[in-house]
């Protein structure tokens, strides 16, 4: 829970004497293009993805502006009606069930395919420390609803999320490995640090996400 209290100091203290400012609702953020399900025939079915705004303002956060507030996932398809899961709920972990916040201007949602199952996983970040912000997983559910799901990447629900020491809202640097993807994370010592990877495979069996092992970066 620290992380909870040390995100919700920081943002306290991020925010005081700025300006804010009302967004119109369905302000669209971030967009990408995503692999939603598969036919029974095996074909890909494909979609728009947007992270809009359904309630919030801007405000100026570690010197930048930023939206601040409620947040979904719009999923577009061709010949059905979008698909909406609101963001705010499956992001816990990182928020502790306060606003998001993501920032202004223009930047992609990364999508991958850790897993191998052909359907788009992505990821967004919120504000963690001064060591970079905290990641969660995202994919598609299975029965081709195209309503979003957090992925487990952590048995410990309050830490559900990566760490690989990037301020990005969606970052390029968690890569994809044989059995899953990997990130790079700073390990503290106490008389130096030490830069590792940590290797993440995907489980077949509990289809989530799990702490493979640890590797120094050579």
């Amino acid at each position: 829970m620290l992380h909870r209290y040390l995100f919700t100091f920081l943002v306290g203290i991020a925010l005081t004497n700025t300006a804010f400012s009302e967004m119109p609702k369905g302000q669209t953020i971030a967009v990408t293009s995503v692999v939603y399900g598969k036919t029974k025939d095996g074909n890909k079915r494909t979609g728009i993805l947007r992270l809009i705004m359904t309630e919030g303002e801007i405000v100026v956060f570690q010197d930048e502006d930023h939206f601040k507030g409620k947040f979904a996932l719009q999923l577009e398809t061709q010949g059905a009606q979008d698909k909406t899961t609101p963001l705010n709920p499956i992001t816990l972990p990182l928020t502790g069930g306060g606003d998001l916040f993501f920032p202004k201007g223009t930047w992609p949602i990364v999508t991958h395919d850790f897993n191998k199952d052909g359907i788009s996983e992505f990821n967004l970040s919120q504000p963690g420390n001064s060591w970079g912000s905290h990641f969660m997983l995202f994919t598609f559910a299975k029965d081709g609803s195209g309503k979003i799901e957090a992925m487990i990447v952590d048995e410990e629900k309050d830490y559900n999320y990566l760490h690989p020491q990037t301020t990005s809202p969606s970052t390029h640097e968690l890569f994809e490995t044989k059995e899953g993807f990997k990130h790079i994370f700073t390990e503290r010592g106490d008389i130096e640090d030490k830069e590792i990877y940590i290797h993440f495979r995907w489980n077949t069996k509990t289809k989530q996400f799990q702490e493979q092992k640890r590797a120094p970066v050579e």
